[in-house]
């Protein structure tokens, strides 16, 4: 167990799993120890499997209102971030759309605003501004 997030209740976690030894910074990964993301329930006492690339899936958060789980997948090619329905964790959207280097240290702020860090810098994104033109113009500056 890796990266666990737990809700607001301390009842759900999300976590991504370890299935065995591979370099954390090696991109483009897939094989049968390829990062998946998980949920567990305490008070129901379950464990569900979210992710479903068979490539790597990592660092989930909660969103805010935790109907909603972020994370970095290279499901485009590269490590960028992704946002899936705990509803219906089988429907992703991509939310950034870096490429060359991976996206990493995904973290979030408790009214949404998404941190990560992207070939040297610290970038920061509310929801106004997680579209692709506007996070490549704020990458430009």
């Amino acid at each position: 167990v890796n990266n666990v997030s737990v809700n607001q209740t301390d009842n759900l976690f999300l976590y991504h799993d370890y299935k065995g030894y591979e370099d954390a910074w090696r991109k483009h990964h897939t094989s049968s120890i390829a990062r998946d993301i998980w949920i567990y329930n305490k008070k129901e006492r379950k464990t569900r499997k979210l992710s479903s690339f068979k490539g790597e899936n990592r660092e989930p958060v909660f969103s805010p209102d935790e109907q909603d789980v972020y994370y970095l997948s290279e499901q485009s090619g590269d490590f960028n971030i992704w946002k899936m329905s705990l509803q219906h964790p089988d429907t992703t959207i991509q939310i950034t759309f870096h490429a060359k280097n991976p996206v990493r240290s995904l973290s979030i702020a408790v009214d949404g605003t998404l941190c990560y860090s992207f070939d040297g810098e610290i970038i920061h994104a509310n929801k106004a501004a997680r579209t692709k033109a506007s996070l490549a113009k704020k990458l430009a500056k």
